[in-house]
């Protein structure tokens, strides 16, 4: 008799339907010879949760529990058959399923607030050679762009590209939703596109540039406000012919300046918005939310892997990181379904040591209560 262990219990999470369809689209088990893309998939999603450092470690850890292969699909694991179908199975049926994977979360559990930002997955030593062409000041390797909820950091857009490409050109792809606050910074200024955002009634919160021109409408009272806020203004944008031939189709759209003085930095901040009736504290709020989004880079790049790769080819190394996007949601949505831990490093830690294990996440003992203040609160009615 097959007992569930945890690892087969992550991969319920995942629709196989959306996995059919992607590997019908790609024709990615054409010429498969008995590795399908389901073993792929489950073999590096195993890598990402069990913190493997080679494909010969991972080939070890995972043939160690052949026991358990049955109730996951899959079988014995060669480290030369999966560096094969890294190297040769296109990365976009696994783009395709990180992608509808992310989409299906959840309508429930989308936020107000997204923030929006990319960062360069460093790609060097043996190997690297095809990431020269497209090489930045910033470095070479690929850039993940990511949208995520403003508190829970759940993510819900994705794309992977050449570090060369602009921020805002594959912002630009991302789907814009009515009434959603897009918060981002300064390398995101595109006129027309916060006018795509504005023309969606959706809103946008960002810093703006030194040498934006712009014409004061009026001077809002920040009488009330905290003392941080230096001035609110309703403003104007008057450079009608940013660059290039084209032109600034958010000329003559009222927007709010905003002006934050940082003690602890001692510096000045402003803040543009097309939120009108918001209060300058809440515009401000709303962009100290984007730091979320570098503290979720940095927890993808600690605890999955994003620094240190299985493969050498681009196609690998693409794969491996969508693979870790997936593992991403699947321990977010174990998260929420079991409610057992608070915080999501916890998860991965628990996955670590029980991957194979048939026992549920114990949940942490609950604090005695004091009984006099129990007894208080009865009193208070509350």
């Amino acid at each position: 008799m097959y007992k569930h262990n945890t690892f087969s219990e992550v991969l319920k999470l995942l629709d196989r339907g959306i996995i059919t369809k992607s590997v019908e689209k790609h024709k990615s088990d054409k010429h498969n010879k008995g590795f399908t893309t389901w073993n792929q998939l489950v073999a590096m999603i195993f890598s990402q949760l069990s913190d493997c450092r080679s494909l010969r470690d991972l080939e070890i850890r995972f043939n160690a529990k052949s026991q358990n292969h049955y109730q996951l699909r899959s079988k014995i694991l060669k480290r030369s058959t999966l560096s094969d179908a890294n190297r040769n199975r296109s990365s976009d049926v696994f783009r395709d399923i990180a992608s509808q994977l992310i989409s299906n979360q959840g309508n429930e559990l989308k936020e107000v607030v997204s923030l929006i930002d990319s960062s360069i997955i460093r790609v060097d030593g043996r190997g690297s050679e095809w990431t020269e062409a497209t090489q930045t000041r910033c470095g070479k390797g690929l850039k993940l762009h990511i949208q995520c909820g403003g508190n829970s950091q759940m993510i819900e857009r994705m794309s992977l590209t050449s570090t060369n490409v602009n921020d805002i050109t594959q912002a630009r792809k991302f789907d814009l939703e009515s009434n959603k606050i897009y918060v981002f910074d300064k390398g995101y200024l595109d006129f027309n596109w916060w006018h795509e955002i504005d023309k969606a009634e959706a809103y946008f919160v960002t810093r703006i540039k030194k040498n934006t021109a712009y014409k004061v409408i009026k001077e809002r009272d920040i009488q009330g406000c905290s003392e941080t806020v230096v001035s609110d203004k309703v403003i104007e944008l008057t450079n009608k012919s940013p660059g290039g031939g084209r032109k600034n189709l958010l000329v003559g759209k009222a927007l709010r300046l905003i002006e934050i003085y940082d003690k602890e930095r001692k510096k000045t901040y402003q803040f543009i918005s097309n939120l009108l009736n918001a209060s300058s504290d809440e515009i401000a709020a709303y962009y100290k939310q984007r730091w979320g989004v570098e503290l979720l880079f940095k927890w993808l790049k600690q605890n999955l892997k994003l620094t240190k790769f299985l493969g050498e080819n681009e196609n690998a190394i693409k794969i491996q990181i969508y693979i870790a996007i997936i593992a991403y949601v699947l321990i977010g949505m174990f998260k929420r379904i079991h409610r057992v831990f608070s915080r999501t490093i916890d998860v991965l830690s628990w996955m670590k040591i029980a991957i194979f294990s048939s026992h549920t996440p114990l949940r942490p003992p609950t604090p005695k209560q004091n009984m006099s203040n129990v007894g208080q609160l009865r009193l208070l009615g509350l």
